[in-house]
């Protein structure tokens, strides 16, 4: 029986796992095991002594409701090593719904996370969802600056028995080069793309050098009720940012809601053209949020710092000269 760094204890959600082939609360539910150092991709997966190698393998085996625990690449003297995955385009089909992919442990800022890497020239998403209500956490998405047609996770919502994304979400994620295709305006890519549906959450990421952060298009679907909170928009190369978020022209969007994000970094510039945090549609709120620059305008149209329709409420907004208005 291989040896396993998996160690006693391991819990989701405050609840105790063991390694056994269901939860308790949810008949046939799998409990999956990634271990990318001592894992096979042709064990079974259902216990931390017969892990699996890699994640794809182990969304190919679970089932609904099922959680799939990814350890790090543990240590080399006091030094983590880096955990890299590279992989071209993963998929949780609709079949697989409430299904959870978790990281262990919980801290993947910087190259010593759990880092989901893009295969070279790939031009579909890193991670495509198409089945409701999953659940992705603490893992490192990472677009290595190639052009994702669709971004680094990719949700799809159409309302069919194809593509139902809705009430998905991304927590304690660090989603960096998502670069997507062509300017944000034009293309359609960056770090979490959604494509139609409701209730999504994505809250305590690091979105770094991505395209754009979060884009959003209704497609077929109208996207209604997503919340963005307490996020860390990052970028050491200004020219590699369009818009940290971004509604598509022409969609269908209801109550959109932005919360206590941080936006640690000036608005760049990409082609030649002034980028802005925010090209907002529709309505919603914009609140408790905090932006490095100044002397930036916010409104409607042709402003400077972002597109904020009057339907699109500011609430406690902060930039470094005080309180923000709309102008």
């Amino acid at each position: 029986m291989p040896f396993t760094r998996f160690p006693n204890g391991v819990s989701s959600f405050g609840t105790p796992v063991l390694g056994s082939s269901s939860l308790g609360w949810k008949k046939d539910a799998k409990v999956l095991f990634v271990d990318c150092v001592n894992g096979l991709d042709g064990y079974e997966g259902t216990s931390p002594e017969n892990a699996l190698k890699s994640v794809g393998r182990a969304i190919t085996l679970a089932g609904p409701y099922g959680v799939i625990y990814v350890l790090d690449a543990g240590l080399s003297g006091t030094d983590p090593v880096p955990y890299r995955e590279t992989v071209a385009n993963l998929s949780v089909p609709y079949a697989k719904n409430n299904l959870a992919i978790v990281g262990v442990p919980h801290n993947i800022h910087d190259t010593y996370g759990l880092q989901i890497k893009a295969a070279l020239a790939l031009t579909t998403p890193i991670l495509s969802v198409y089945a409701p209500f999953c659940a992705i956490e603490n893992l490192d998405f990472n677009g290595t600056g190639d052009a994702l047609a669709r971004g680094n996770i990719y949700f799809r919502d159409d309302g069919d028995t194809t593509y139902q994304a809705q009430g998905s979400s991304v927590f304690n994620c660090h989603i960096r080069n998502g670069k997507g295709v062509g300017a944000a305006s034009a293309g359609a890519g960056g770090g979490i793309v959604v494509n139609g549906g409701w209730y999504y959450i994505f809250k305590n990421n690091r979105f770094h050098r991505c395209r754009v952060g979060v884009y959003l298009t209704s497609g077929v679907s109208t996207v209604q009720g997503v919340q963005i909170e307490n996020n860390l928009f990052t970028s050491d190369d200004l020219t590699l940012v369009d818009f940290d978020i971004y509604m598509v022209d022409g969609g269908v969007y209801y109550q959109t809601a932005l919360d206590q994000n941080a936006f640690a970094h000036a608005k760049g510039t990409y082609a030649g053209a002034a980028s802005k945090y925010f090209h907002l549609l529709a309505d919603g709120m914009l609140s408790d949020s905090f932006f490095a620059s100044t002397g930036l305008t916010w409104g409607a149209s042709a402003k400077t710092g972002g597109d904020i329709p009057t339907t699109f409420y500011m609430c406690g907004n902060y930039c470094e000269t005080g309180l923000m208005a709309r102008t």
